[in-house]
């Protein structure tokens, strides 16, 4: 067995891995607290390897101290994110240690891929993956949320005393592609107002022959009252006067249907014109 005093003076008088392979030796041998004492001062000089952090939890679990041990192994997991053998060890022992002080909890591992996900439990964010989670047995909704991609989630059933892994991976956001045939170039200015003019122009004219032909209906009119006259005061015969003044009337009835109709006209396109050239 190795002395805890001969593990720390290997600390000065050798390099790093053989402070390593002196702890790995005093575990062997059963003396957990020189190992816990040579495999934590390798950590300090080498905190880039975290499987320190498993040996030290080892040597805490065997040594009854629990609670530390746990600190430890879910520290490995917080770091570790290659050796999925090692997670999936560490994950147990995690899993193991939580159950016997919380009989009713289960340990989840959450991954994303990309790393550095923002992970949510049940719709509350809890830190950026890979997370290490300790959560009450039953239905549990995960989602993971990074900038530029899709969200992902999944729903899992967590068993009290158990442990899980579990991985979302996030899509990048896809890049929208511009439309085929929708967008159509506006028309050359010249377009623009040719319809309007037509239009306008028709409805210019409908507007003098509306005034020219309810103009002559007026002027028939007159002269179906002058046949009238004429024929009242002797200067016509009765039935010529009364011809004169049915043609007349006709006339005048004929010329004002059409001076209406024009009109009607020349309101539809002048208004057509004024609402093309307003939008």
């Amino acid at each position: 067995m190795i002395p805890a005093a001969l593990i720390a003076a290997i600390v000065v008088a050798a390099p790093s891995q053989g402070l390593i392979d002196a702890s790995k030796d005093a575990f062997g041998a059963g003396d957990y607290e020189a190992a816990l004492i040579g495999f934590r001062k390798s950590f300090a000089g080498s905190p880039d390897q975290p499987l320190l952090l498993w040996n030290i939890g080892r040597c805490l679990e065997d040594l009854g101290r629990t609670d530390e041990a746990l600190e430890s192994f879910e520290k490995y997991l917080e770091i570790e994110v290659d050796d999925g053998d090692g997670i999936r060890e560490a994950l147990k022992k995690v899993a193991t240690l939580r159950a016997a002080a919380k009989p009713k909890s289960a340990t989840l591992r959450v991954e994303s891929t990309p790393p550095k996900a923002q992970i949510h439990v049940d719709g509350e964010a809890v830190g950026d993956a890979p997370v290490l989670l300790d959560v009450p047995e039953g239905d549990h909704m995960i989602a993971a949320t990074l900038d530029g991609h899709l969200r992902a989630e999944t729903k899992v059933f967590a068993t009290a005393g158990q442990a899980a892994v579990i991985s979302l991976a996030l899509p990048e956001v896809p890049k929208e592609a511009p439309a085929v045939g929708t967008d159509r170039p506006p028309p050359p200015p010249t377009q623009t107002w040719i319809a309007p003019a037509f239009i306008g122009a028709a409805g210019v004219l409908l507007t003098a022959l509306a005034v020219h032909a309810l103009l002559d209906s007026g002027e028939h009119d007159d002269d179906a009252a002058a046949a009238r006259r004429r024929g009242a005061s002797g200067e016509l015969s009765a039935a010529a006067a009364s011809a004169l003044a049915t043609d007349a009337e006709d006339r005048a009835t004929f010329h004002g249907a059409m001076g209406w109709t024009f009109a009607a006209g020349a309101a539809a396109s002048l208004g057509w014109t004024s609402w093309s050239l307003a939008k």
